[in-house]
């Protein structure tokens, strides 16, 4: 025999059942949905430095040689075939996506870590945003010279090197670069992403990528030729730097101070001390006639 309003109790807890039911379907669904839409991160980004260049031995290249047009040096070719051995260790066999810098030096390390993989396992894309940090097209060593004084006195994240950009230049285009990057993820599917680039570009990636104040970029040291930086997806779906980084005063590292200094092809001798800082009024030529 039916209880009086057993009928109505019973319906009430279907419909509640039923309420519930649709609630945890439309989570689900919600859910699955915003999955299908969040990019599909590839396990590691492996961040890498060109080999050595002819211009990190004889900065007076620079003045003759565009700096998209440096090549390597025999022991660049060797450093970039070793990492390729280290970077196929790592990797395996997955699938690997290379963005490389269409700087010379770049696209020579490249085509000598990409002997180590199988065709078939390795796509790679050329990426103008990934290039060096622009010097200011032929680079005078008396400018630079001057150039690397005041950038050490402004400090090298906001100094803008005359006719060339700041750091700050380079991050944002870095910052640009990171859309398209996630964009590709999907299109890519490959579990390791490599990009082959330049020193300060990829200290300033880190710096975007990790949210770092720019404070800590200036005090990264930077990476050697062909060292590589490895960025891992922990369980929350981030990325964390499992490769440790130096990092020392400001003053005490400079890009151009890893290299030989500026030096006279006809008196190679004159390389042991620097060129005396430029007046103002000389600077101001110098700097004029660079820029025509």
């Amino acid at each position: 025999m039916v209880q009086p309003g057993g009928f109505w109790v019973r319906a009430g807890a279907l419909m509640l059942g039923s309420v519930a039911f649709g609630a945890s379907l439309g989570w689900f669904v919600a859910r699955s949905m915003r999955d299908r839409r969040r990019p599909r991160k590839p396990w590691r980004i492996y961040l890498m430095r060109h080999g050595e260049s002819t211009g990190n031995v004889d900065r007076n290249l620079f003045t003759f040689v565009p700096d998209h047009a440096i090549p390597l040096t025999g022991e660049g070719a060797r450093q970039a075939s070793a990492a390729g051995k280290t970077l196929r260790a790592m990797v395996g066999d997955d699938d690997v996506r290379f963005w490389v810098s269409p700087y010379q030096r770049a696209r020579q390390t490249f085509d000598l870590v990409a002997t180590h993989f199988d065709a078939g396992k390795v796509s790679v894309r050329e990426e103008p945003r990934l290039r060096e940090q622009d010097w200011g097209n032929f680079q005078d060593c008396e400018i630079i010279a001057e150039c690397r004084r005041l950038r050490r006195k402004f400090g090298p994240f906001f100094y803008r090197i005359p006719a060339g950009e700041s750091g700050a230049d380079v991050f944002d285009r870095v910052s640009s670069f990171l859309e398209s990057l996630y964009r590709d993820f999907d299109a890519s599917r490959a579990q390791h992403v490599v990009l082959i680039s330049h020193g300060l570009t990829c200290r300033l990636f880190l710096m975007r990528f990790l949210h770092w104040p720019f404070e800590k970029f200036e005090r990264t040291k930077n990476l050697d030729n062909c060292e590589i930086l490895i960025l891992e997806r922990q369980a929350d779906n981030r990325y964390a730097l499992i490769t440790p980084v130096e990092e020392t005063p400001m003053a005490a590292h400079d890009e151009w101070d890893e290299y030989a200094r500026c030096k006279d092809h006809h008196n190679p001798s004159s390389a042991s001390s620097p060129p005396e800082p430029l007046s103002p009024a000389s600077r101001h030529r110098k700097l004029i006639s660079n820029l025509v």
